[in-house]
């Protein structure tokens, strides 16, 4: 015994010996069971704040140890409460020292139930367990027409952290008969379809066992156990049919687990209302990858995000991204690629729906060179589609000069006469020779010479992440073009120029739009609070209230009026 910071700690030792193994784990398991709600009331008091403290800190590792009782209400109980929920185990989870001891999962309270209409069946990838509906043409047994397994009321915290831990499943709320009268509404843990094997396989004999000896614990109802005892296990190496999933996902990497945590109460306070990102890259985000992003601006009130096409293949990309993710789908579409963690998480935001995705087609200067007699036609059945809502992103490259000059003029006034054919804007990319490489080649008088050959009205023309010098700037302006500002105005040393502008007022708010062009142009830090998670990572569209406080700080005016004036430029130019 020992005392530390004001707690009393007491150290259990079980013996070596005999006491090992299964044995040993039974003994503890007996003892878990036995002990109830009551068990270590101290300690365990003190778990159930950890969850609103966490919360408050935006998980920052900053909670607070209390001692509090949270009263359980009697009755029929929801799932949720502003800070504990019921959970419904009924495979690995039933076990009390799975449970605890490997996975420090603490419940406040736990009752034994049953889940009516349901079936327990194991045709989760890898042969582990999951439930469906009685009826449903995936059950892959024939087992009792009822789940029995162990109802936890737990912290949020402790939810999140298995959630966390089951990430391949997505959660269902369900009403389970406890075994002391009550009904209880919980949340459980169900196989999204991704993960899904075709049909039930055995489950592996260690798993099952886990399930058994856990039932036997917790005194979940006899016949149940037996028929549990009578299923059949795979024994040794599971063969090719444990893993015939439709996802070709693997566990997240170590650096793709922060989005299990998506810090969506610190972006929720770090967010401007209605803001548009007019320019994002996210045509080679992994699935899971772009569903976090998607979620993440949502909570930073970004409205709607226009995928930038780049190439043939890359507009065609953008096209795909928006089928995919288009509501109202695009939000169950999420939480299924996230898992039960993430989506835990939007419906206590809540998110009810991610932005509006819109989408660009165009050749980059870059990729010119690879143009031929059916880019012209291919953009055009692109441009089509409702959700295409500018010609672009095209333009004169002379920095890097990917594609010859002569090619990119070619290339260039194509798409410009393609857009003036179809009556759209033009998101239009020019930069020109960087100074420590040379004189500039005049990549600004060479676009306008074009624009001005083809007679462009000024007011469909947008200079989509204006990076260039003071005079340039002048031009575009006088011309009536719309400037598209990136996280590089948030850049105080390399866009330094960019800010000066801003002050200077050669840039007027009313031909401004923003945007992240992500993952490139990430501001400075000092624009993106520690508590977002976004340190260390590329830039994304949550991180567009970023762009718009660094761009109002240099105009000295608030937040606010950036974004509605920028948004609504915005949603004009595009015909949004």
């Amino acid at each position: 015994m020992r005392r530390c910071g004001g707690w009393l700690l007491c150290l259990c030792i079980v013996p070596s010996g005999p006491f090992c193994g299964s044995t040993r784990r039974g003994l503890a398991m007996r003892r878990w069971a036995a002990a109830g709600a009551s068990r270590g009331s101290a300690w365990q008091q003190a778990w159930q704040e950890e969850w609103q403290q966490g919360w408050q800190s935006e998980y920052a590792g900053s909670s607070r140890w209390q001692s509090r009782r949270v009263n359980v209400p009697e009755g029929k109980e929801s799932a949720d409460s502003s800070e504990s929920l019921w959970y419904f185990g009924f495979g690995a989870n039933i076990n009390p020292w799975k449970l605890r001891e490997k996975r420090g999962i603490i419940p406040i309270e736990q009752v034994c139930g049953k889940l009516p209409g349901w079936q327990l069946t194991f045709n989760h990838k890898g042969g582990m367990g999951n439930i469906e509906q009685v009826g449903s043409s995936m059950l892959a047994s024939d087992g009792p027409g009822e789940v029995h397994g162990i109802l936890l009321y737990l912290s949020k915290h402790h939810f999140l952290r298995l959630s966390q831990m089951e990430y391949e499943y997505g959660t269902v709320e369900v009403h389970v008969n406890a075994y002391d009268g009550r009904n209880i509404a919980a949340k459980a843990f169900i196989t999204p379809a991704e993960w899904k094997l075709p049909q039930g396989v055995p489950p592996p004999l260690r798993y099952l066992k886990l399930i058994q000896e856990g039932c036997e614990a917790m005194g979940i109802d006899a016949s149940y156990q037996d028929w549990l005892k009578s299923v059949q296990s795979q024994k040794g190496e599971r063969g090719p049919e444990y893993w015939a999933v439709p996802s070709r996902a693997k566990k997240p990497r170590p650096e793709q687990k922060e989005s299990d945590n998506l810090r969506l109460p610190a972006l929720k306070r770090f967010a401007i209302d209605g803001l548009v990102d007019i320019g994002a890259n996210l045509g080679k985000c992994s699935a899971q990858d772009l569903a976090a992003q998607l979620v993440r601006a949502a909570a930073a009130n970004v409205s709607h995000i226009i995928l930038t096409g780049c190439s043939m293949k890359g507009s065609k990309d953008a096209q795909r991204i928006c089928d995919e993710w288009s509501r109202p789908a695009a939000r169950d579409r999420a939480t299924q690629q996230l898992g039960a963690a993430a989506g835990f998480e939007m419906d206590q935001l809540p998110i009810v729906q991610l932005p509006m995705l819109m989408f660009t087609a165009g050749v980059h200067p870059h990729d010119a060179k690879s143009c031929n007699d059916r880019t012209v036609g291919f953009l055009e059945s692109l441009a089509s589609d409702s959700r295409c809502v500018a010609i672009g992103e095209c333009g004169l490259d002379y920095d890097r000069m990917f594609s010859p000059r002569d090619v990119q003029l070619h290339w260039c006034r194509k798409q410009i006469e393609l857009a003036m054919r179809l009556g759209m804007p033009l998101f239009l990319h020019e930069r020109d020779r960087d100074s420590s490489k040379g004189k500039p080649l005049g990549s600004a008088a060479d676009l306008k010479k074009i624009l001005q050959d083809c007679n462009v009205e000024s007011k469909k023309v947008c200079i989509h992440c204006f990076t260039g010098p003071a005079e340039d700037l002048q031009e575009y302006i006088g011309k009536g073009y719309f400037i598209g500002l990136t996280g590089f105005a948030g850049m105080k040393k390399r866009g330094a120029h960019i800010r000066q502008l801003l002050a200077t007022g050669a840039l007027p708010l009313q031909q401004l739009m923003i945007e992240t062009d992500c993952p490139f142009m990430l501001p400075d830090k000092e624009y993106l609070p520690d508590s977002l998670g976004i340190a260390g990572r590329k830039n994304e569209p949550c991180c567009m209230p970023a762009v718009c406080r660094a761009i109002a700080e240099c105009l000295e005016v608030p937040p606010q009026k950036v974004a509605q004036v920028t948004t609504s430029n915005a949603l004009r130019f595009f015909g949004i």
